[in-house]
């Protein structure tokens, strides 16, 4: 049966008469149109589009998907599937591009595939058992070096485990107190535990213990003979208690001390809830939950004793409207307070309440009433009084009204959010503006200061941004200051040109993009041709080089990566003859060379253990890769805990050794880092000194003597108040952890000087006194700086041009715009003049360059070069062409503000490169149980980063084939990254919003860490993995990957007028806002991946809009797990518009007598499959396996209701029902 479809991207459906194309006959097929423009019945044929059809066969596997007129023209976008009997597809071909057919199906053959990408395996192969199961036992890659047949391909094995394997640990809940106990008895008898063994590309060996319940017991890494193993301890009700990671000699898990300072341990009342946890070396959390089981206040050890909770506020849709601290004693007590409340949420209130300077338009009924200090507020359906007033249209765009009388109006939706200060009780007020599709298209946001960034936004019909305008004032009195914006796309929707004019400057054409039939970035031009990036990649699709090296030509930089390959010497350093170079086949980098405008080509070898941890990165210079300089080698312990470090500098002409500047040895207690031995005593590098660190009861660090760090105080957020180092840094926050401010006091000439930084919206201010900061910092290496703050890294420093003047003149209140950013580095507002950047596969800022404001040819302002672990070279301002003049420009590695105390801030956490740690402990540490919360990105800085100092992340966090990369190329050719990307998201942005803008901070005001996102709720709640974003198939899927909690505050995920609600009690999935819907098909596919025990799915109620016609085609689930389901449910159907052609019906099969549940105008035409799908997390983490929940529902209403076990069903295409 054939079933044509034509869907939105957005998941809008449409009615009107199908488009003409040259379909296959006899195949089944769906064709999908994503519009680009507004069209209406009668020019529908006319109207600009992306499309796609999807070929099937008769079980329902993708043979075929086109995207027509692909990325090129005239050409297809063309991806080929091959299955084998019995429903196990075997091979998924790369896309290749082919000239149009217009819609029919291509006869396209593998060695043709082949020879289009100019290998013998142009595909992606998996390998089955033989049980009744089809569990993957094999992986292989596209490329030669992956193929099925070869040695660098992923394996998996199924057993069991053997005897005086995995330790026994028991944990029994004492119903009286609550608390759980943890004993150990002795080992898992032989043959009791499911066992899962992966092996990955370069033979890094994973395994996972799983009981019969499918509880995951053990993890364990293979590190060579040191098997690093994370224990999870059960309860007798199933309740995860203790987490155990990789112990180290000595520690023993059943010890006071060990469980206090390494184990996670959780606690739950007789509801099942979460009220405590620790974490290590931290001391306990507590939360508090209302009579809908949500979580409406926590604390921590620390605010407890000072009387203090942090609190959540719902209103009767369960969203969160305000946040904020009260007064709080023992949590039973809050808990029985909040028991006896009556009220479990708050209304809206025409008179409010004033907190802190500010009318609180809401009730403060719901426990806890006793309200201190509100911190944030947001505001729905209508816009509150004292907002600016509403510009009735943006960019010939008419806003959205509050008047629920017409057709269309904010209901629903966020018009305004407030976020207080945290050191002082000034508010950061954010209001938005909305087009008539419910589009956000500007937004007005009054800053601490009562300055202003407005910003403005022209959407084209897909929702690509078009324009874009800010203007900004730091405070009400201060010069405005304009940004334009646009931005062309070519007919295929991806980004070609940028352009940005401030003020009434010349507008300049930041950046360029060409693309590949594929849809990847080839070339970019930057600055008005001031450069090109020319980009090359694998053929596993991973990024290769940026420029040549070995062919600069005139580009400034050229930068290239090595997976697979090796270049230089495999063994540079023969004082450490067991730290070898070799080719990587599991995407971890091998090697990086880079050349500047000398045209001498540098490079650096990686070494790494086999837990994927980073174990040297070996400098090599050109012509003398055995000099060992500028390297560093690393030891670690069962935790990845740094153990030693080992690093060289520069080998100076009249010596033939390089210098030994660090020879660290770290000593630890717990987690927890006390001091650092530097055998060398040399104070370039780390300062050395052996002090003892110390740290608060939260795991803060707040003295570190080598550092002349003497106190760091923190606020409730865990973020650094006040630095005392000999001078003294102060820092102001708003409460969702956004700095605002900095003031670094120093004595100049005998007195007190203030030197000021403020953060507004991207903008960055200073006072003129900031001169000061260039003379406290060494320029280059000598042995004369012996009491210098080496480890500052003053080499890290850009200098922006200034003229000189008086170091101490000017108004201390008098601040100068300094730079904003731009997509390709900053605008240099002082010099009016664009600072262009070229940055490293992490985002490290490698080297900044302007144009010539006489000749117009390109000047280099600054080169970097950065040890692994993100140190810079010393002795950099000796680099040809560098301009060391003046106010610093401090954004380097990983693209993040290096500070006075030498750390990076990350936004959440200050960063150590000189010893590889953070400040303080990962406050999404539950994401990382077997690595230590202090280690940086897993110990694998070539390969990861940190968007915001809590998670690491890499760019396969999100994969893009089909026609969706339509949509995102745009998005991260214009700077967006993958972070913000998920913020976005998370925050109920779509991947069809356009290149990043200010929009996207505006949109999401911020992590708050008592919980107002998806993101926030999961921090709050803890022990989850990250999700992750993968768009795998056709336009008419969307997946959302990641771990599925069981939350009680409902969030939403919203694609435009389509929203996903994760969790118990989720309200609603809206398809259109009064939309007819005639032959429409709304399509998509939720996957998740889940660690341990049961999972609880909920999709909430369905909101179809507007009137339902012809509705009853058939549709279909899809079920994969490897693990026990419980509790699988969709929830009731409301229709508001008119019904017709829809049947009630019941659904067919059972599964093991328990009913199905009723259907209405669908059916359910798909089987469970169990199957064992596997993500490697690249030894970090172990093994996750992956739960699925796909397929297509035809537009119609369902619920289901039924409990499944998994294990027990037998796979195979069943037809209509479940059996």
């Amino acid at each position: 049966m054939k079933n044509l479809y034509i869907t939105l991207l957005m998941l809008l459906s449409i009615s009107g008469k199908l488009y003409s194309q040259n379909f296959s006959p006899n195949q089944t097929y769906t064709y999908t149109r994503v519009f680009l423009e507004g069209v209406t019945v009668s020019n529908m044929n006319s109207g600009q589009s992306i499309q796609n059809v999807t070929y099937t066969d008769g079980l329902g596997r993708v043979k075929q998907n086109i995207v027509i007129n692909g990325i090129q023209p005239g050409q297809d976008l063309v991806s080929t599937y091959f299955s084998e009997q019995g429903a196990k597809q075997t091979k998924q071909y790369l896309p290749i591009s082919v000239n149009s057919q217009n819609g029919a199906i291509h006869s396209v053959s593998e060695s043709g595939i082949n020879l289009y990408h100019g290998t013998t395996n142009a595909y992606a192969e998996v390998k089955y058992d033989d049980s009744p199961q089809n569990r993957v036992i094999k992986t292989a890659n596209p490329g030669t070096d992956w193929k099925m047949d070869g040695q660098n391909t992923k394996e998996f094995t199924y057993g069991f485990n053997e005897a005086n394997t995995v330790k026994k640990f028991v944990s029994a809940l004492n119903t009286s107190t609550f608390e759980n106990s943890l004993t150990q008895s002795g080992f898992y008898a032989v043959n009791t535990l499911h066992k899962t063994t992966a092996k990955d590309e370069d033979g890094n060996i994973s395994m996972e213990y799983k009981n019969g319940s499918g509880q995951v017991l053990m993890t364990r890494i293979k590190n060579g003979a040191v098997n690093l193993d994370t224990y999870y301890v059960y309860n007798q009700y199933n309740q995860l208690t203790y987490i155990i990671p990789p112990l180290n000699s000595g520690e023993n898990p059943l010890t006071t001390d060990t469980k206090n300072k390494v184990l996670y341990q959780y606690k739950y009342d007789a509801m099942g809830r979460l009220i405590e946890k620790k974490l290590p070396g931290k001391e306990k959390e507590f939360y508090v939950y209302d009579r809908e089981d949500r979580v409406i206040m926590s604390t921590d050890t620390k605010m407890k004793s000072e009387g203090k909770w942090a609190f959540v506020k719902y209103d009767k849709l369960g969203r969160v409207i305000y946040t904020g601290l009260c007064t709080g004693g023992e949590r039973n007590t809050e808990q029985a307070g909040a028991n006896s409340s009556i009220a479990v949420f708050e209304s809206k209130s025409a008179t409010g309440f004033n907190n802190s300077f500010t009318l609180i338009y809401y009730t403060k009924n719901a426990y806890p009433t006793s309200v201190t200090d509100v911190l944030s507020v947001n505001y729905y359906d209508e816009y509150p009084a004292g907002v600016p007033s509403r510009p009735a249209q943006i960019y010939e765009q008419s806003t959205l009204s509050s008047d629920i009388t017409s057709t269309h109006s904010t209901k629903s939706m966020l018009t305004a959010s407030y976020v207080r200060n945290m050191e002082d009780e000034k508010w950061n007020k954010t209001v938005f503006w909305y087009d008539a599709k419910e589009r956000l298209i500007g937004s007005h946001k009054t800053n601490h200061l009562n300055g202003y960034s407005k910003t403005e936004m022209k959407l084209d019909f897909p929702g690509n941004i078009r324009e874009s305008k800010v203007n900004h004032k730091r405070t009400t009195n201060a010069a405005e200051i304009e940004i334009k914006q646009r931005y062309i796309y070519s007919a295929q929707n991806l980004l070609t040109h940028h352009f940005h004019k401030v003020d009434n400057h010349p507008e300049e054409l930041l950046s360029e993009l060409t693309y590949d039939n594929l849809g990847r970035i080839t070339s970019k031009k930057v600055g008005n041709n001031l450069q090109q990036l020319d980009y090359t990649y694998n053929i596993r699709g991973w990024l290769t080089s940026v420029n040549n090296p070995a062919n600069l030509g005139t580009d400034l930089f050229a930068f290239k990566i090595n997976y697979n390959q090796r270049e230089g010497v495999e063994t540079p350093n023969n004082n450490f003859s067991a730290q070898k170079v070799k080719p990587r086949y599991n995407g971890t980098i091998a090697e990086t060379s880079w050349a500047t405008s000398s045209g001498i080509i540098e490079r650096y070898g990686y070494v790494y253990d086999a837990a994927g941890r980073l174990t040297a990165g070996l400098f090599q210079p050109h012509g003398d890769p055995y000099q060992k300089s500028n390297s560093e080698i690393v030891s670690y312990d069962n935790r990845g805990n740094i153990k030693s470090m080992y690093r060289t500098s520069f080998k100076h002409p009249q010596e033939t050794v390089a210098r030994l500047i660090d020879n660290l040895f770290y000593a630890y207690d717990g987690n927890r880092l006390t001091n650092i031995n530097d055998q060398t005593g040399n104070a370039n590098g780390y300062e050395g000194g052996n002090g003892t660190i110390q740290y608060d009861i939260n795991g803060n660090m707040t003295a570190m003597p080598d550092k002349g760090i003497t106190n760091i105080t923190y606020n409730f957020l865990n973020l650094p108040t006040t630095i005392a180092d000999g001078n003294t840094t102060t820092f102001l926050y708003s409460a969702d952890g956004t700095k605002l401010r900095k003031t670094l006091t120093i004595n100049h000439n005998g007195s007190n000087v203030d030197i000021t930084t403020l953060y507004l919206d991207g903008f960055q201010y200073s006072t003129p006194n900031s001169d000061l900061i260039a003379g406290m910092f060494r320029t280059s290496e000598s042995e004369s700086l012996e009491s210098a703050k080496v480890a500052s890294e003053p080499e890290a420093f850009t200098f922006a041009e200034k003229a000189p003047g008086n170091p101490g003149g000017g108004d201390p209140l008098t601040f100068d715009l300094v730079f904003f950013p731009t997509s390709e580095g900053f605008y240099d507002y002082e010099n009016k003049r664009y600072i262009y950047q070229y940055k490293d596969q992490t985002g490290n800022v490698r080297m900044s360059y302007t144009r010539h404001t006489t000749t117009g040819a390109a000047r280099v302002l600054d080169n970097n070069k950065y040890y692994a672990f993100g140190m810079n070279h010393l002795n950099q301002l000796s680099m040809p062409g560098y301009s060391p003049l003046s106010v610093p420009y401090n954004y380097k590695y990983s693209g993040k503000e290096l500070q006075e105390t030498g750390m990076y801030d990350f936004g959440w956490r200050h960063y150590m490169p000189d010893i590889g740690r953070w400040n303080g402990m990962d406050q999404l540490s539950e994401m990382y149980h077997s690595t230590s919360p202090y280690g940086y990105v897993l110990n694998n800085p070539v390969s990861f980063r940190d968007p915001d100092g809590r998670y690491t992340e890499t760019d396969d966090a999100f994969i893009f084939t089909g026609s969706e990369i339509q949509s995102v190329l745009g998005y991260f050719a214009e700077g967006g990254s993958y972070g913000s990307l998920l913020s976005h998201l998370e925050s109920g942005g779509s991947f069809g919003d356009g290149p990043v803008t200010t929009y996207y901070s505006n949109y999401n005001p911020g992590p708050s860490w008592f919980g107002r996102t998806w993101t926030n709720i999961r921090k709050f709640l803890g022990y989850k993995p990250k999700p992750r974003i993968i768009i795998d198939g056709a336009v008419s899927s969307f997946t959302e990957s990641g771990d599925l909690v069981a939350l009680t505050e409902p969030d939403f995920l919203n694609l435009n007028d389509f929203g996903i609600g994760l969790g118990v009690g989720v309200k609603n999935f809206k398809i259109g806002n009064a939309i007819d819907v005639s032959l429409g098909v709304t399509a998509f596919s939720l996957t998740y991946d889940k660690n341990e025990g049961d999972l609880n799915l909920a999709i909430g109620e369905f909101d179809l809009g507007g009137s339902i016609a012809g509705v009853g085609a058939e549709g279909s689930i899809n079920i994969f797990e490897t693990n026990f389901i419980d509790n699988i449910k969709f929830g009731t159907a409301t229709v508001s518009g008119s019904l017709s052609g829809v049947s009630r019906e019941a659904a067919s099969g059972s599964v093991y007598s328990k009913e199905n549940g009723w259907f209405s105008g669908t059916t359910l035409n798909s089987p469970i499959y169990p199957a064992n799908r596997m993500v490697d997390l690249n030894n970090n983490g172990g093994k996750t396996p992956m739960f699925i929940l796909g397929g297509d529902v035809r537009a119609g209403i369902f619920r289901f209701n039924v409990e499944v076990n998994v294990d027990d069903v037998v796979q195979g295409p069943l037809g209509s029902g479940w059996k």
